[in-house]
């Protein structure tokens, strides 16, 4: 494959995905409710509290272990707002994910043709671009476990600690990057590979034991325990059998980038060059877990980053390997895919940073502005107008005042009591409260007791504002 038009996609693709960060950054573009959790839990942790041990009446509960936000945490006490700390948190995240790529791609034997397929295809990738302007954690561990895989191609035996330590370390970031540890499983199935399988789990769980025990001056051991119970008992949203399939299938024919990307791994995964690498079981490990995850309702794009990642890792290694024929038609539909889904994502992207709402002026001004106490659904209108968030996750506690919470039902007793001199919602109530309120955000309870107490007095935003019914006064 021609090295220069490689270099040509790459560029495009750079290009892209810096002018989408140089958009947005300013903005609170990509920053959503999920990234909010994170910062609720920094906060938290700036004020000595964590998940499973919170002194005040806040509703302090996560699905999200504690690197991610203790970085975040970090990155606030320098003095930077949270829009700031979030943004550079996920942009060292971001980075690590794209070296983990080129790493990969080396030690798999890619060359200069393997690395400008493999990144340009990932910058300019539906999920991959989307996630760099968010803040959640799933790109340091999707970068953590791309780095394991790599160990573990420079290390097939398995005999050193770097690809054991490195996927501990992805599931310390995220519950569900789990892609290493079960591919070692399904690689241990084969003859004579289950010599390497031991001592791998062996210093896997060493690695996990010390990762807790590092973290744990920041939070004890009630966080990980906390967010054990969420995913175990109190999922937020019902799982529906047959979505994850489904939702894969979808992200394919919705993007073209992501279309072209499987394309070409598939190639390469059932092909001679990849037999015997590591690359293959992880690729059965990662996709049954993007289909299993995407089971849930409220799973998202950002479940699908560690796929893309080893999509674009195998598609560049196709294009090192095919012949000039086939490499000649691959180019072409890396090129039209990488150019189609730059426009498309600098167009979408600019259009949302462009707006008035993109900064939130006029609703933080509102939140700033209330005497009494605020609700507010997304967590981070609150800290980013200097108060705290009095529910860190709305979607757990839809799932948490169902099974009888107490830090849940006391928010519900607080709404009842009109005690919140302003609710601030991101759907209107009326409109959601049988759909999105209901099966997702908040709960029937919650949303009931809004209905009962406030009423709808504007919107600010993109945001729906509630204050108190005039015949309800606000209790001190």
């Amino acid at each position: 494959m021609d090295g220069r038009l490689t270099l040509a996609a790459l560029a495009i693709a750079f290009l892209a995905w810096f002018g989408v960060q140089v958009r947005a950054w300013p903005t609170w573009e990509g920053l959503n409710h999920t990234s909010a959790v994170v910062a609720a839990c920094a906060d938290a942790v700036l004020h000595g509290e964590a998940p499973g041990h919170a002194r005040g009446d806040t509703f302090l509960v996560t699905a999200y272990f504690p690197p991610v936000p203790l970085l975040v945490a970090a990155a606030r006490s320098t003095g930077m707002s949270w829009r700031a700390a979030l943004r550079w948190v996920n942009l060292f995240s971001i980075l690590a994910l794209l070296a983990a790529v080129a790493l990969c791609g080396q030690a798999l034997g890619g060359g200069a043709v393997s690395l400008s397929v493999s990144l340009a295809i990932l910058l300019v990738s539906f999920p991959f671009l989307r996630a760099s302007l968010g803040g959640r954690a799933d790109p340091l561990a999707a970068a953590l476990a791309i780095g394991a895989l790599a160990a573990w191609c420079h290390d097939p035996r398995r005999r050193g600690w770097l690809a054991p330590a490195l996927a501990a370390a992805a599931c310390l970031v995220k519950a569900t990057s789990f892609a290493v540890p079960l591919a070692v499983m399904l690689s241990a199935i084969g003859p004579g590979a289950r010599r390497g399988a031991g001592p791998f789990a062996a210093r896997f769980f060493a690695a996990l034991a010390a990762g807790v025990v590092i973290t744990m001056p920041w939070h004890g051991p009630g966080w990980y325990a906390d967010v054990l119970y969420t995913l175990a008992f109190t999922p937020p949203n019902s799982a529906i059998l047959f979505r994850g399939p489904l939702e894969l299938l979808r992200y394919l024919a919705s993007f073209a980038e992501l279309t072209v990307a499987a394309g070409l791994a598939i190639v390469y995964l059932t092909s001679e060059w990849s037999r015997g690498r590591p690359v293959g079981p992880f690729a059965v490990a990662a996709l049954a877990l993007a289909m299993l995850v995407m089971t849930n309702r409220g799973s998202d794009h950002n479940h699908l980053l560690e796929l893309v990642a080893l999509a674009a890792v195998a598609s560049g290694l196709w294009a090192e390997h095919a012949n000039r024929r086939e490499a000649s038609l691959g180019l072409a539909l890396v090129l039209l895919a990488v150019c189609g889904a730059a426009w498309r994502e600098s167009r979408e992207v600019g259009r949302a940073s462009a707006r008035p709402e993109a900064r939130r002026g006029v609703v933080l001004a509102a939140v700033r502005a209330e005497p009494g106490a605020v609700l507010c659904e997304d967590p981070l209108l609150a800290l980013a107008a200097g108060r705290r968030a009095e529910v860190s996750d709305p979607a757990a506690l839809r799932a948490r005042v169902g099974k009888g919470d107490a830090r849940a039902r006391a928010i519900v007793e607080r709404i009842e009591a009109g005690r919140y001199g302003l609710v601030v919602l991101d759907q209107d109530l009326a409109s959601e409260r049988g759909h999105w309120y209901r099966d997702f955000h908040l709960g029937a309870a919650v949303s009931e007791a809004i209905d009962r107490r406030y009423s709808k007095s504007g919107t600010a935003d993109g945001y729906h504002l509630y204050r108190l019914k005039p015949e309800e006064p606000l209790l001190q």
